[in-house]
């Protein structure tokens, strides 16, 4: 089974984004919790239909606003519990050449 050859979480989400790629299908990350093994899967995936091209509808634009998204929802949430937190910051070191353009670079930032 998945987790027990050390498969996790964050495994198990680029294991369903690869069978999306690849057999053009959505299967919800649940399944990989539900059915760990390689024949579930595959018993999973011949029940599965291919998604309608993948085609995302307009989103109603009456409110001055949209509804948060599940995801952002979270975010605030932790971020409730841990103000300030640092979890989701990505830190990075870049090394430019040439000359640098100031104000392109704060625009690009």
């Amino acid at each position: 089974p998945f987790f027990e050859i050390g498969g996790h979480s964050l495994l198990a989400t680029q294991l369903v984004s690869r069978i999306r790629d690849v057999f053009g299908v959505e299967l919800p990350l649940r399944s990989v919790f539900l059915m760990p093994t390689i024949a579930q899967q595959a018993q999973a995936l011949s029940q599965v239909q291919a998604p309608d091209g993948g085609r995302i509808e307009r989103a109603e634009r009456t409110l001055p606003y949209q509804p948060t998204s599940f995801a952002q929802r979270r975010l605030w949430f932790l971020e409730q519990l841990n103000p300030g937190g640092a979890a989701y910051n990505m830190s990075t070191a870049l090394r430019l050449q040439g000359r640098l353009d100031e104000a392109a670079l704060q625009r690009a930032l």
